[in-house]
């Protein structure tokens, strides 16, 4: 572990009492980014599906399923695109256009791309406690998503 990492706790993170400027979020790697924001991204659905439509554990699987995929996020990032600031522009670009070595069978690369740079996006600003930005930009790319 790196020394500076020796002290912090998950729970630091998520109470907000360690966080990394939005310069220092942002000159991560992007892969970095994207790994995180996976697991963020994923985590907010889930949370958001069972707040807004509730219900059985297999049918919020399968909603959670059907929102977290490269197509759905091409398509939320497609609704939220033009709202973003110039950093987060930035980091969803660099992310994008980052050199990956394979592409799923079952996604277009273009879709896969886009999924990245979303899941980047949203590692930045989970870093860098952007945390309301985070859900009132969830909130718009999963609009027809959370409904019943």
């Amino acid at each position: 572990m790196c020394p500076e990492c020796e002290n912090v706790q998950p729970a630091d993170v998520l109470l907000g009492t360690r966080r990394m400027s939005e310069r220092e979020a942002a000159a991560l790697s992007v892969h970095v980014l994207a790994f995180l924001g996976d697991s963020v991204y994923s985590l907010l659905v889930r949370e958001m599906l069972v707040l807004t439509v509730g219900g059985k554990a297999g049918e919020l699987h399968r909603r959670s399923v059907q929102a977290v995929n490269a197509a759905s996020q091409a398509a939320g990032y497609r609704r939220i695109q033009a709202e973003l600031t110039e950093r987060e522009a930035a980091v969803y670009r660099r992310a994008r256009n980052a050199h990956s070595t394979h592409t799923p069978k079952h996604m277009s690369e273009g879709d896969y791309h886009c999924a990245t740079g979303v899941e980047a996006l949203f590692g930045y600003l989970y870093l860098s406690g952007q945390h309301a930005r985070m859900c009132e930009l969830l909130q718009k790319m999963l609009a027809d998503k959370t409904e019943k």
